[in-house]
């Protein structure tokens, strides 16, 4: 697809050249019209005509008001056709729990027996709002008119169109250095005129927000410091704290408030520490369904926490998301939930987190798993063919594939678990599910207990399912199991409440559409985290999400659980690590040229540089430029006189080191040892469920000192005498410095 911009005042131009069209034959025997980037429309009965649908950035601090066709140009299709209909979409139910008979297909009268084109217009606008605080114009282009009277099809092949603004109250946001080409790369790698993003920098406020409660803050303490080491300005809230500081008709709200107010902060990934229960919740309506539970319509949607536009109950009727309470769905920070009740699943999830972030282990990030069950037998409907469908499209070929189809007979409970423990990167399931099961065959599903005792040790993928309810954290579902066993993954992306499929349509139904979407940016695009990839491939299809359909049903059910800002890697890291130089001996009050190269010695630009103190405060964080150079200062800030310098590029494994202030003390106690159990830890600092070896210093030519090491737990202190060396599991302590 080929597009021209032009910004005029008040307007934006835009010069849209189409992809060819071509026949897509379906399973069930089913022909329909089709284009690369175009989707299935959510109206059942209509001709199944695909619809593209765009976004489009406008200029700082405008809206978009109307739409108008400049120009068109169309290619008459010389062969009549018999366009089918759109089929009902069937939600995902597994057989075992309700067997869910699709429904027949119908043909809309009023359409069928009209002898005028369908649709009447080529192009809608069907919303305005704000991607990051950029304003975005969803638009719906409708690249094929049929005339069911005559057959006769008509492809659109160039259109020229301009979308008419006025002026907008919002305010463009700013980000520090560190997350600021997250932002851009996020909303470009979205809209089609990206060369009019450009993201204003800030130095104040902070990057990464984490909400929790008072008794999980001191373990989320220790996650932030993490966080710091990386160079994301981190801060720690807990919802006690929300409520008695902000109004609200409950915690919800008031929390939603609270994140208003950081809009010009900084703040780009906010993380939800704590399980429904903990942590409140917003339930959104998108559409009645009447299939099987009462409260199968009270999506829990985290968006909610997202999108700060509005107020998400416009009417006033305390139903929240519906269409008439102006939702604009683009989400302003990447959120993630971590559901957790407790300490030790907290701490389960931090050691799988800086052992995923620091790459120690590196050899699993080149293979995905992908699961296809067959959905429905009448019509025939292979989810193994909508795996192949991804695969052909957005799969590197460098990376191996392990595919467990139900229609190759390659799936199996047995297989499925091995493969699991096998640690691969990417799990992709196309299939039935439940909150407590998910389905690899018609008949065998893994379970809760089997996600719980995986032993795919220190190789933490990432899971995306398309079935119903897995992620549906109002109950006790089998994402959470996933994510907070001792082993297991670092994240799931799932549904909390039906997924959505297109019968005898594989890769065509809704949750296809949203999945081949996710596979699309996380695969080839520029954006670097899994909580943005997952709201850039969410927000692609806004513009069809302006009414009471699947597509507004997805944009809430979609959830992550999991680190919104986990990187996401597109094969292994490469084998060497960043070369980084800096002088042997540094001196308080030193400004120091760090330079970072790749294995070839050549500058690697836009590298994140963060140097943080050992008590887990962040001092600097700068990305290089082209000589890959940035300078650091090394000051007072720096306690104990040692600092933590931390360095990423995409594609690399961080390079982290210790420096100490040359011709300080480095006081009575120190670790001499790194951590054992995770080698690639900076030396000094302990975090919480680490096993450690800890050192004694002495000075040359002395006798190595009787000493005494203590830990201090919440309801107790451990004491170690003499070591020389000693191994502490350290689990929760209320200090993670020793």
């Amino acid at each position: 697809m080929k597009l021209v911009l032009l910004i005029l005042i008040n307007s934006v131009m835009v010069s849209v050249d189409l992809p060819d069209w071509h026949l897509q034959r379906t399973s069930s025997g089913v022909s329909f019209p089709m284009m690369d980037g175009a989707v299935i429309s959510d109206s059942a009965g209509a001709p199944m005509l695909p619809v593209i649908p765009m976004n489009v950035a406008l200029n700082p601090y405008e809206r978009a008001r109307d739409v108008r066709v400049i120009d068109v140009e169309f290619e008459k299709i010389g062969q009549k056709m018999e366009v089918p209909p759109i089929p009902n979409p069937v939600p995902l139910i597994p057989p075992e729990i309700k067997e869910i008979k699709p429904l027949p297909t119908y043909r809309d009268s009023a359409i069928y027996n009209s002898k005028s084109w369908y649709p009447e217009s080529y192009i809608e606008l069907t919303g305005s709002g704000h991607l990051f605080g950029w304003p975005i114009a969803s638009v719906v282009l409708r690249p094929f008119r049929y005339n069911p009277s005559t057959g006769e099809l008509l492809a659109l092949r160039h259109i020229e169109f301009e979308i008419e603004t006025e002026p907008s109250k919002g305010e463009v946001r700013p980000f520090s250095p560190r997350v600021a080409t997250h932002v851009k790369a996020a909303i470009r790698s979205l809209v089609v005129n990206p060369e009019i993003v450009n993201i204003p920098l800030t130095f104040n406020g902070f990057d990464y927000l984490i909400i929790t409660n008072e008794y999980l803050a001191d373990t989320f303490e220790a996650y932030a410091r993490w966080k710091r080491m990386q160079g994301y300005r981190t801060e720690v809230r807990t919802i006690e704290w929300v409520e008695s500081h902000y109004d609200g008709i409950d915690a919800a709200e008031k929390l939603r408030n609270y994140l208003k107010t950081l809009a010009d902060s900084g703040v780009l990934y906010v993380l939800i520490g704590g399980d429904e229960g903990v942590l409140p919740v917003r339930i959104a309506y998108a559409m009645t369904c009447n299939y099987l539970y009462p409260n199968e319509d009270s999506i829990r949607a985290d968006l909610y926490f997202a999108d700060i536009d509005g107020t998400w109950d416009a009417d006033g009727d305390g139903v929240f998301g519906e269409v008439e309470d102006s939702v604009d769905m683009y989400p302003d920070f990447a959120v993630g939930r971590l559901p957790v009740h407790y300490l030790r699943k907290t701490g389960y999830y931090l050691r799988k987190l800086k052992s995923y972030e620091s790459f120690e282990n590196r050899s699993y990030q080149n293979r995905d798993l992908l699961l296809g069950l067959i959905l429905w037998d009448d019509p025939y409907t292979p989810s193994g063919l909508a795996k192949e469908l991804v695969d052909s499209l957005y799969i590197p070929d460098s990376l191996v594939r392990i595919k467990l189809y139900e229609s190759w007979g390659t799936a199996g409970i047995d297989t499925t678990i091995h493969e699991l423990n096998q640690g691969p990167y990417l799990i992709n399931h196309n299939g039935h599910g439940w909150y407590y099961a998910l389905w690899v065959t018609h008949d065998h599903a893994l379970t809760r207990a089997d996600m719980s005792s995986l032993v795919n040790f220190g190789k933490y993928g990432i899971f995306f399912s398309t079935g119903c309810w897995v992620a549906a954290f109002d109950y006790n579902s089998i994402a959470e199991s996933y994510v907070l066993a001792e082993h297991g993954g670092i994240a799931f992306i799932g549904n909390s409440r039906y997924g959505w499929g297109s019968p005898g349509n594989p890769g065509f139904g809704y949750s296809d559409i949203f999945d081949n979407a996710f596979c699309d940016v996380f695969y080839d695009s520029e954006v670097p985290t899994l909580g943005l990839v997952l709201a850039v491939s969410k927000a692609r299809f806004v513009p069809l999400s302006q009414w009471r359909n699947v597509y507004r049903w997805h944009e809430y059910q979609i959830n992550l659980l999991g680190d919104p800002s986990l990187p996401v890697m597109r094969g292994r890291p490469k084998r060497e690590p960043l070369r980084v130089e800096y002088p042997e001996a540094i001196f308080r009050g030193d400004t120091v040229s760090v330079i970072v190269l790749d294995e070839d010695g050549l500058p690697v630009q836009d590298a994140l540089v963060a140097l943080s103190s050992v008590d887990g405060r962040l001092i600097e964080a700068k990305r290089t430029g082209i000589n890959g150079t940035v300078s650091m200062v090394f000051d007072e800030r720096l306690t104990n006189d040692m600092g933590i310098l931390w360095v990423e590029a995409q594609g690399f494994v961080p390079f982290i080191d210790t420096i100490s202030i040359a011709g300080a003390s480095t006081g009575d106690f120190y670790l001499e040892q790194p951590i054992l159990e995770y080698p690639n830890r900076p030396e000094g600092v302990v975090f919480p469920y680490d096993s450690l070896l800890v050192g004694v210093p002495y000075r040359s030519g002395e006798t190595p000192l009787r000493t005494h090491i203590w830990v201090a737990y919440p309801d107790s202190v451990v004491e170690s005498v003499d070591p020389p060396s000693v191994t502490l599991d350290v689990e929760s302590p209320t200090v993670d410095t020793v």
